[in-house]
Order: structure tokens, then C-alpha cells, then sequence
């Protein structure tokens, strides 16, 4: 890991990112096995066994250091540490680039999660001097997405079209790059 790395939990308003645990199923189950939770996501709705599996996977990957992997981490509530979603992170392998996917559960939705989630995983990055830009990609459909990615420090770069889960759709591209992403989300917060 390295050295100048923020570790986990980090915590952002209410939410704590820490690591995925198997006692986290039962709320990781509700919205991962949700058509609308999935629906703009490139993963399908999960069973019991599916997700089972999947927070084993990620728990037992204990490093989400670690370049050239996704690694799947808990967005939690800062006070009772219920789950409230999940975040991925991609590192390059050179370690100057990563990505971000988020999934929150449609109760989370609307009330800023999904902000912080995004701002803390930025500070995670950033704490990396290596890393100099971090992406994430929306369905031109998904307009709270698309907008908090804003809110959270990205700006838009621009589009592609793309196939996700065999289906032909339009991709918002972001962008959050070292210095201002920070500066963006102060202001907007003012």
C-alpha cells in the first residue's frame, strides 16, 4: 500500500467509505437484486448466492490500493454504519489514472450520498501524488447520476456511444483531475 495513502474508514458528511463485509448482504442483496437499481449499471441484478459471493470476493481482497484491479468498497452511514451503497475503484497500472463507479440504494438516492461517497473517494485518490486523473462514465439517461458526478468535482469531457448489458446507449464522460476537483466542489458548496 502506499505510504501516502488516506487509509479506511473515511468518512465525508454522513458517509463512511470502509470495506464490504458479509454482514452487509441483507442491504447489499435489497438493491443489487433491484431492476431499477441495475438499470443504468453494468452489472445485472444479483441472487442471494450471487452477492454472497461478491462480498466475500471483495472483503478477502483487502487492499483497495492495489493497481490494475476493481475493488469494491462500502459507502456506509457515518453514525450507524448501515450500508447505503457500494463504490468502485479502478487504479492503472502505472497508477497515474483511476475510475469510480457507484451503485446507492434507492432510499440514499436525492440526499447527497453519492456526493460525499465521490468527494471521499477523490481524497482517497488524490492522497496518491501518482495520481493525476480519475474517471467516471454515465448513462445519458441517468440525469441525478450525471449530476452529482458534477457536484462531486468532475466535469464532463464528453460523450461516447457505447453498449452496455447489449443494449446501445449514450455515455457521459468525467473527468476529476489533481487540484480541481477540490476547488470546484468548495465553490459549489458556497
Amino acid at each position: 500500500m502506499n505510504a501516502a495513502a488516506v487509509r479506511l474508514p473515511l468518512c465525508v458528511g454522513e458517509v463512511r467509505l470502509r470495506a464490504l463485509r458479509d454482514d452487509d448482504l441483507a442491504r447489499f442483496l435489497a438493491y443489487r437484486s433491484d431492476p431499477q437499481v441495475a438499470r443504468y449499471q453494468g452489472w445485472w441484478p444479483m441472487d442471494e448466492a450471487r452477492a454472497r459471493a461478491f462480498l466475500h470476493e471483495h472483503a478477502a481482497k483487502g487492499d483497495p490500493d492495489a493497481a490494475g484491479v476493481w475493488f469494491q468498497l462500502a459507502i456506509a452511514d457515518v453514525t450507524t454504519d448501515a450500508l447505503l451503497g457500494d463504490l468502485g475503484v479502478w487504479r492503472s497500472p502505472d497508477r497515474t489514472e483511476a475510475e469510480l463507479g457507484i451503485s446507492v440504494t434507492p432510499a440514499s438516492q436525492g440526499r447527497g450520498i453519492g456526493r460525499n461517497a465521490m468527494r471521499a473517494a477523490l481524497a482517497m485518490l488524490f492522497a496518491d501524488p501518482a495520481v493525476a486523473r480519475v474517471h467516471a462514465n454515465a448513462d445519458a439517461r441517468n440525469l441525478p447520476c450525471r449530476r452529482m458526478l458534477v457536484a462531486a468535482g468532475f466535469r464532463e469531457t464528453g460523450t461516447a456511444r457505447v453498449f452496455v448489458k447489449e443494449e446501445a446507449c449514450i455515455e457521459h464522460r468525467y473527468l476529476a483531475e489533481r487540484g480541481h476537483s477540490a476547488q470546484t466542489s468548495r465553490e459549489e458548496d458556497a
